[in-house]
């Protein structure tokens, strides 16, 4: 059966012929203006060069996990920036906030927000998929510079379990939480708000409401 996941599952392709012309989109010769400033200012790449690298990256991870975002290229638009708040968001992580990505794929958003003035070491980031961080450092091209954190696990798994010892590290840590590609990708949208907002510095007063309503 295809299904979001991993690209091959029980030995089969995860996404069929059918379901693939929907999720992939062949024949980009172009991407958004955001994110080709973003790989010619802070990734130093050449103008001719920018659609084929971000095409390249985008086929290795749909190769891995067979996400219709991956596919259809929605990673190269940068979601937060565009967002009405966007300037409150900067400010305060200027003024020493600190920011979690929650499902934070390639990293764009905290590589775009590090080219807006926002120091890389208060940023966050966490994927249930390790390999996509290490793609995100192939695609802008900053092992060497960008000092944020990323960690890989399942936000649902117990903070003992190993998948789930790197994310419990941040619990409590963060002022500002980013979830806009993530509670989407799962049945289980409450359960991945409390696990997401307990990463949040005022997570213990701000959730025991939440515990009531679920």
């Amino acid at each position: 059966m295809a299904r979001h996941g991993p690209a091959i599952f029980e030995g089969q392709p995860a996404v069929d012929a059918v379901l693939k012309q929907a999720w992939y989109t062949d024949n980009i010769d172009s991407i958004p203006d955001g994110a080709r400033h973003l790989l010619e200012q802070y990734s130093k790449s050449e103008p001719e060069e920018v659609v084929p690298h971000v095409v390249k990256m985008r086929n290795k991870a749909f190769e891995i996990w067979s996400y219709a975002c991956i596919g259809q290229m929605r990673f190269s638009t940068y979601n937060l920036s565009l967002l009405p708040f966007y300037s409150r968001v900067l400010e305060r992580v200027r003024s020493g906030a600190i920011l979690l990505d929650a499902g934070c794929c390639f990293g764009q958003e905290i590589r775009y927000l590090v080219q807006d003035g926002v120091p890389s070491t208060q940023l966050y980031g966490f994927d249930l998929e390790p390999e996509f961080i290490h793609l995100g450092y192939q695609l802008f091209r900053d092992r060497d510079r960008v000092q944020a954190t990323f960690v890989s696990g399942d936000i649902l798994a117990e903070p003992t379990a190993p998948e789930g010892q790197e994310i419990a590290g941040l619990q409590g840590q963060m002022n500002i939480i980013f979830a806009s590609s993530f509670l989407y990708s799962d049945n289980k949208p409450i359960d991945y708000f409390v696990r997401i907002s307990e990463q949040h510095s005022a997570a213990k007063a701000k959730l025991e409401s939440l515990y009531t309503l679920t």
